[in-house]
């Protein structure tokens, strides 16, 4: 699966460790709607809303990442009791 279908977390194969998943592509693809529309040119519909919803976007990635990080650590240190 990818894009947008894709599971928001994943599990590293090698690792265990649990990781978001969000594609790098969504933050590339909001940097060029948002220098398309500097231009005054149309975007798409999908792109227009995505960046409506940039700033949440972009802290619910930021958010996800920290607590993943954060359980990560927490099931290491609980796995050496």
């Amino acid at each position: 699966m990818s894009g947008l279908n894709a599971s928001l977390l994943v599990r590293d194969p090698k690792s265990k460790r649990l990781r978001v998943n969000y594609d790098p592509r969504i933050r590339e693809m909001l940097h060029e709607a948002e220098q398309l529309m500097k231009l005054n040119l149309q975007i798409g519909s999908l792109a227009l809303n995505l960046c409506m919803d940039e700033d949440r976007l972009k802290t619910t990635n930021d958010k996800s990442v920290y607590h993943v990080h954060a359980f990560n650590n927490v099931k290491h240190r609980i796995s050496f009791l």
